[in-house]
């Protein structure tokens, strides 16, 4: 076939009145692996005073689990998910200065400091999360009694859509884990959807697939 059928072929094909005809189906995207680009992951008091065993609050889980956070992080990054960085401070701190445990932020991530348990009410987070353009939240770290329920209620109150890491958030002495199902079960129960990080990054790895676009069926070519 010549060049010249091959786009008389190409024109028959996209003409308003072939295309009219032409049957178009559609498969949209599971809502588990919409593209990420209104997700972003949360990460709250990772700090020596809440994790690190060796202080009066920390214990052997909260040390664990900050490891398994600095591990996984860098894995959203590459999703290309934003890591905003939660701590709690009196006032703002220099990073070297901030008392972070096991984990480390890295250049892009944006640090947030907070004065209350919930970051909803002691930082700008809801302004700043609302002019990147991020509704849907990850949200995990310390303490799962305290500030992460906290945070992820009031979070919810705000109107955005938020998961509870719940492998990679935990409680220190300070907080009872015994009853931890009972804040969980609150959360459950404002819609908040529990969640683990492996499950998570398994669905943005499916998500950052290129989307499915529709099927064209060709009509057969004009004798």
């Amino acid at each position: 076939m010549s060049l010249l059928d091959q786009l008389k072929r190409a024109f028959h094909f996209f003409g308003k009145e072939n295309l009219a005809k032409t049957p178009i189906t559609y498969a949209p995207l599971p809502d588990d692996i919409r593209l990420a680009s209104d997700l972003a992951l949360v990460i709250i008091d990772v700090q020596s005073k809440y994790c690190d065993p060796k202080g009066k609050r920390g214990n052997r889980e909260t040390g664990q689990i900050a490891k398994r956070i600095q591990k996984l992080a860098p894995q959203f990054r590459k999703a290309g998910i934003p890591v905003y960085v939660v701590y709690f401070a009196d006032k703002p701190q220099k990073l070297k200065k901030i008392d972070f445990y096991e984990f480390k932020p890295e250049t892009g991530d944006i640090l947030i400091q907070k004065d209350m348990d919930s970051a909803f009410q002691g930082s700008d987070i809801k302004n700043i999360l609302q002019q990147h353009g991020r509704k849907r939240l990850l949200a995990c770290g310390f303490n799962l009694n305290a500030c992460v329920c906290k945070t992820v209620l009031d979070g919810c109150a705000e109107g955005f859509d938020i998961r509870l890491l719940r492998d990679l958030t935990g409680n220190d002495n300070d907080n009872d884990s015994s009853n931890a199902r009972e804040y969980v079960k609150k959360m459950k129960m404002k819609g908040v959807i529990i969640s683990n990080a492996s499950r998570e990054l398994k669905n943005l790895r499916a998500g950052r697939t290129a989307p499915r676009l529709p099927v064209l069926q060709p009509a057969p070519a004009s004798s």
